[in-house]
């Protein structure tokens, strides 16, 4: 989990929705949530599954609310929560903040810290902003329904996660402890040169794809639209 998150929410949401955990005070260490509290008060409709630290259900009341985690170490810290009504445009601030989108189109902004931006369904605009900050993508991609643009993709601070649920060549990982990407998976060009060439960056278009057989038969998808030219490497991906 972040220092700090936003995120959009449906009136009233049940579905497990994941956080992922990037303090970097805090990274390779076990934590469990503890407590959510809006000012010095508990609020019991928001919880956690201890066991993964998925949200286990909350509801639709906007404000900013502060999580509780204790690290295996005995630490104890917190970050907070913003609550959004409705779709649309979301931003981030000083701190490490996780920005969700929706199902629709949404434009997220991170601020000065080291952001997660996880645009969803959709044809989504994210910018990262100062800081290192992750761009991830775990729904099945579609190059005309589902495409992000990454307006802002650093090579030298950012990275790109990719969900093995939906890109099942790329190897295994998970948001506690991903996995790097193979460099046998990862090419720069137009089109796969290999069977293996599943990730693609044509850095003339700005454009990354998945290719899931290579250079097989199958037509590579887009997942998302980045800067031209960018000098990216496989170090740049990692697999959740």
């Amino acid at each position: 989990m972040t220092s700090q998150a936003d995120t959009t929410l449906p009136t009233v949401h049940t579905t497990t929705y994941r956080l992922s955990f990037t303090n970097t005070n805090a990274v390779g260490k076990n934590f469990v949530f503890m407590q959510a509290y809006k000012g010095d008060m508990p609020v019991a409709w928001l919880t956690f599954n201890p066991i993964n630290n998925n949200v286990s259900s909350w509801m639709n009341v906007p404000g900013e609310y502060k999580l509780v985690y204790a690290t295996a170490a005995g630490e104890f810290a917190a970050q907070s929560l913003v609550v959004h009504p409705a779709s649309g445009p979301i931003s981030g601030g000083r701190l490490s903040d996780h920005l969700f989108g929706a199902k629709g189109s949404d434009t997220l902004k991170g601020g000065t810290g080291d952001d997660v931006l996880r645009g969803g369904l959709g044809r989504d605009v994210l910018t990262g902003g100062a800081g290192q900050d992750a761009f991830v993508f775990d729904t099945k991609p579609n190059g005309r329904t589902n495409l992000d643009r990454v307006a802002d993709f650093k090579v030298k601070d950012d990275s790109i996660w990719l969900d093995n649920a939906a890109f099942h060549k790329l190897g295994t990982g998970t948001e506690l402890q991903p996995g790097k990407l193979n460099e046998a998976f990862f090419t720069v060009g137009d089109r796969a040169k290999d069977r293996n060439d599943y990730l693609i960056y044509d850095k003339a278009k700005g454009v990354l794809r998945y290719d899931a057989d290579g250079s097989g038969s199958g037509k590579a998808v887009e997942i998302a639209t980045l800067s031209k030219n960018l000098k990216m490497t496989a170090a740049d991906f990692l697999v959740i």
